[in-house]
């Protein structure tokens, strides 16, 4: 497989646990958040009065982590049919900036939980160690018309 030229990232993941309602139908809610490497596919900015911005991510995950495991079926953004690309709204550059902002964004689900899925996200890092995140930008090409 060719090298992908995607920038790489850090982002928190939703493991997701399936329920069922009363009448039968199942859906997913979202147990924890766990840290993984993502493939960063667009960039959405909002730029406010002040200079500052906000905005969201199209990110590809590698893997999906379930209740009852990990998805192994690797995906990258080129994939035909990827339901692992998610919006989100935070990339880090380094795993610690991340576990700051998984332990904020865990902390009313307990920690019997949080222990349950830290393999998961151990094993997701040992996975996508062929992933580096770069922390700078690479230099953007503009296409020529």
């Amino acid at each position: 497989m060719e090298k992908l030229n995607y920038p790489v990232k850090y982002a928190l993941l939703p493991v997701k646990a399936r329920r069922k309602n009363k009448e039968g139908e199942e859906f997913f809610i979202v147990d924890c958040y766990i840290i993984s490497k993502v493939y960063v596919m667009e960039e959405h900015r909002k730029y406010l009065e002040d200079g500052s911005y906000g905005g969201n991510y199209k990110v590809c995950f590698p893997y999906l982590v379930y209740s009852d495991g990990i998805n192994y079926d690797k995906k990258t953004p080129i994939d035909y049919k990827n339901n692992n690309v998610e919006t989100v709204f935070c990339l880090y550059d380094t795993y610690l900036e991340a576990l700051a902002e998984k332990d904020n964004r865990n902390v009313l689900v307990s920690d019997e939980i949080v222990k349950k899925y830290k393999p998961f996200e151990d094993e997701i890092l040992e996975l996508t160690k062929d992933m580096f995140v770069e922390k700078e930008e690479k230099s953007k090409i503009r296409r020529k018309i």
